[in-house]
């Protein structure tokens, strides 16, 4: 009987009804791989499809690694402290599929959820090119040039905690490529970690938090420090559909969204300081970390906003289980700003709780799983050492990848209803996502709003604090089932 994507329990890998499953879906999807270093390469087929069918074939019986084989090596990691081999993964464009000329192929195949209401038109078979006007991203011809020039069919993910290591086999990897591709060009990217050893992105903040989860331990682990308000416990059906192209039982994929985004951290911190001087908040010294907060939603450090107007807590680093509704379940804005990243990103009860005091399934159902990492471009002598120092204007950011069953449903959904709008859920002139919020050029009409004392509702000042992030390029993806990859060359 093949899984059912639709149960709200968690699942135990070890379980025989998952099995088959787990060993033909592709790993970092339910559980992210973990490895501090990836490779991330972009490949562009040439005509011979046979060549190109037989190559993703062994490079998927070498490489790809398994949602069931990274648990192994997780379980393995944890009990004798062995690390696992490199991970691999593989995920075509809808352009890819097309190269691949199978037979009876029809990319409409390949169906997405829209039944949540306002879904774009941001689909995995236009590419994100072509679903850009949609959520006002860059044109193409902004996009930085290896991306702008190269159609793009599938995209090659390795990652291990060696950097030689990784690197030696993307070697191997790009000189096997040499029969099957016109033309291939790495991302790399390498996990940034604070003083506490937690990971975090070039603004300087926590990363991966709040994630859905799907494992038991996961959700165990998730729930550790209480899950009153919030509970991370994901449907399988929020990030995994049927492969459309494999006859096979309990084979899956997921919808895969790729975008490099550059950071400018001399920007960010500027506006940061700007925001919290006496002109607009008046913080004091020792509350300035406090406007970084109410931009993104959590100090540097982790700390909810929502929960404290300090990042002295402890007891709050990472804390999680918390939605926005105050201590009377109405929403309120005057410890985390509409306008904070993390609100728009997961807004966590904005439209009210239903009959069992929980978040509305109408909010949860657009989460996404994140498996994004940091890169940094900048130039380096011979020992590694940056040839420029001081806070980046650009050459540095973020590889953002997120998977989801339905991008238009999620990721689309989003970014054009909940990042890019100056309303929020009723909530008018709140101004967009100060991170990831785009819009048209000169069409900003309502400045973000801030409110001058946490935890008041009195006062408060606008501030147009503009995104410090700008796409260089991506593409959208469909992760397949390892079954279908094993099967490409018969």
């Amino acid at each position: 009987m093949p899984a059912d994507l639709n149960e709200l329990s968690p699942i135990n890998p070890d379980e025989p009804k998952y099995l088959q499953m787990l060993a033909n879906l592709q790993g970092n999807i339910l559980k992210s791989h973990g490895r501090d270093h990836a490779i991330h390469l972009f490949l562009t087929f040439n005509e011979d499809s046979a060549e190109v069918r037989r190559w993703i074939s062994d490079f998927a019986g070498r490489y790809v690694t398994s949602a069931l084989h990274q648990h192994y090596e997780t379980r393995e990691l944890r009990a004798n402290e062995i690390s696992g081999r490199i991970f691999g993964g593989f995920h075509l464009s809808a352009k890819g599929y097309a190269t691949l000329n199978l037979p009876n192929f029809n990319l409409e195949d390949f169906v997405e959820d829209t039944s949540a209401n306002n879904c774009p038109d941001v689909y995995f078979k236009a590419g994100m090119e072509f679903s850009g006007g949609e959520i006002n991203d860059v044109p193409r011809d902004e996009w930085e040039a290896e991306f702008r020039d190269n159609e793009i069919d599938a995209l090659v993910i390795l990652a291990d905690d060696d950097a030689k290591r990784l690197k030696d086999v993307s070697a191997l990897v790009i000189k096997s490529l040499e029969k099957a591709t016109k033309n291939v060009f790495a991302q790399k990217g390498d996990v940034l970690r604070n003083e506490a050893g937690k990971p975090i992105e070039h603004f300087g903040f926590r990363d991966c938090i709040s994630q859905p989860v799907f494992y038991t331990e996961d959700v165990e682990k998730a729930r550790a420090n209480g899950f009153e308000k919030w509970d991370s416990l994901a449907p399988l059906s929020l990030v995994l559909v049927k492969d459309p192209l494999s006859v096979e039982e309990d084979c899956f994929g997921s919808y895969l969204v790729y975008r490099k985004l550059e950071q400018n951290v001399k920007k960010f911190k500027s506006q940061e300081a700007e925001l919290a001087g006496e002109n607009f908040l008046n913080l004091a010294e020792s509350d300035r970390e406090r406007a970084g907060a109410l931009i993104v939603g959590r100090f540097r450090n982790g700390v909810p906003v929502e929960l404290s107007a300090f990042d002295t807590d402890e007891n709050l680093i990472d804390f999680n289980d918390f939605n926005f509704l105050g201590v009377n379940n109405q929403a309120t804005v005057s410890r985390c700003p509409y306008q904070g990243h993390i609100r728009r990103m997961m807004p966590r009860g904005e439209t009210g709780l239903d009959e069992n005091g929980k978040v509305k399934i109408e909010e949860l159902q657009h989460r996404m799983v994140r498996r994004g990492v940091p890169y940094d471009g900048r130039e380096r002598d011979a020992g590694g050492n940056l040839l420029e120092e001081g806070e980046p204007e650009k050459d540095v950011g973020l590889l953002f990848i997120c998977f989801q069953s339905s991008i238009p449903k999620q990721f689309g959904f989003v970014q054009a209803n909940w990042a890019n709008t100056t309303e929020f859920f009723n909530k008018n002139g709140v101004g967009i996502d100060p991170i990831v919020g785009q819009y048209e050029a000169d069409d900003v009409s309502e400045y973000q709003k801030w409110h001058l004392i946490w935890g008041s509702n009195e006062g408060k000042k606008a501030f147009n604090f503009e995104s410090a992030v700008v796409l260089k390029g991506g593409e959208f993806f469909f992760t397949p089932s390892i079954s279908f990859l094993l099967n490409l060359h018969k």
